[in-house]
C-alpha cells in the first residue's frame, strides 16, 4: 500500500454511492443514469395524446382534427366547406320567406333569391344576391338587386328580432337628391337684400351668428318657397328667383342688421 495517497477504490467505480464511469463511446452508460419522471425535468407524459394521437412523435392536425368552437364538435374543414349557402334553385328553397329561413341558418354565407320562389320577408319582389352573417350577437343580412346595384338593403336582429330592412344611401345618390350650398353674409343694414346664390333654392336656413335666438323678434329661420318667415304680417326672410331676400326694419325684422354675421345653408 502507498501511504499518503489519495485514490478511489476500484470498487466504488459505477456504483451506488461512488463514481460514474464512461463507456467505450465516451458516454455514459444507461445503467449509471438515473431515472427522473415526465415531471420532475418538465417534459410532456408520454401517455397524453392529441386528438387520440400519442406524442411519442411529430403530430401533424388537419381541419378533421380541429372542432369548430368549444360547443360545437363540427371538424373546422365541415364548417368551412360549409360556408358558402346553396343557390340550387333560389334560396331559400321551399320558403317564401326570407327572414324565416336565415332564422334557421346556423353559418354565414352568400345566398340568391329567386323572387318566383320567395315573396315574403324582402323589400320588394326581386332577385338578389346576399350575405347572411350569423354571430353570437346576432344576424345580420345585405342584399343588393341583381338589375340595380345601388339598390342595397340591410336589416339586423335585436333581442332575436329582425329590425326592418333599411335601404342604404350612397355618397352619389345623395348628391344628386339634395346638393347644397353653405356660407356666411354679413348684415348691411339695408331694408332689404338679396343673397345670390345663382340659382334657387328649394329651401333655405339662416341662423344669427351661427345660433338659434328665441325671442319675438325674427333673426332667421327656415323659408320655402311661398312659405317665407315673418314677424306679425312683415315679412322678414323669403326665397327669391336667384338667391333668398332678408330684411331689417323697425317692426321685428333682422335677417339683415349691421355688421351681424348670418350663418346659411341652401338647398338646391
Amino acid at each position: 500500500m502507498i501511504a499518503n495517497l489519495d485514490y478511489i477504490p476500484l470498487i466504488q467505480k459505477g456504483a451506488a454511492g461512488g463514481v460514474a464511469t464512461l463507456g467505450s463511446d465516451g458516454k455514459l452508460p444507461a445503467a449509471q443514469k438515473p431515472a427522473y419522471t415526465a415531471s420532475e425535468v418538465g417534459a410532456v407524459p408520454t401517455t397524453r395524446t392529441v386528438n387520440g394521437k400519442a406524442l411519442s412523435a411529430d403530430v401533424t392536425l388537419t381541419g378533421d382534427d380541429i372542432k369548430t368552437s368549444a360547443s360545437d364538435e363540427t371538424p373546422i374543414s365541415s364548417s368551412l366547406a360549409n360556408t358558402a349557402l346553396s343557390t340550387l334553385g333560389g334560396v331559400p328553397v321551399g320558403n317564401p320567406n326570407l327572414l324565416t329561413w336565415a332564422d334557421a341558418q346556423q353559418r354565414s354565407g352568400c345566398f340568391t333569391v329567386n323572387p318566383e320562389i320567395v315573396t315574403e320577408g324582402v323589400p320588394a319582389v326581386s332577385w338578389y344576391q346576399g350575405l347572411l352573417d350569423v354571430n353570437p350577437g346576432g344576424r345580420r343580412m345585405i342584399i343588393t338587386e341583381s338589375a340595380n346595384q345601388n339598390a342595397t338593403w340591410v336589416n339586423i336582429t335585436s333581442s332575436n328580432q329582425w329590425t326592418g330592412w333599411k335601404q342604404l344611401a350612397f355618397a352619389a345618390d345623395l348628391a344628386s337628391k339634395a346638393e347644397t350650398v353653405t356660407g356666411v353674409y354679413t348684415g348691411d343694414g339695408a331694408e332689404s337684400r338679396t343673397i345670390n346664390l345663382g340659382f334657387k333654392p328649394k329651401a333655405v336656413l339662416v341662423l344669427y351668428e351661427g345660433r338659434v335666438i328665441w325671442n319675438y323678434d325674427v333673426y332667421g329661420g327656415l323659408v320655402f318657397e311661398g312659405h317665407p318667415v315673418k314677424s306679425g304680417t312683415y315679412t322678414a326672410l323669403e326665397v327669391a328667383s336667384n338667391g333668398f331676400i332678408v330684411y331689417h326694419n323697425g317692426n321685428g325684422c333682422n335677417t339683415n342688421d349691421s355688421n351681424t354675421e348670418y350663418y346659411y345653408i341652401a338647398f338646391k
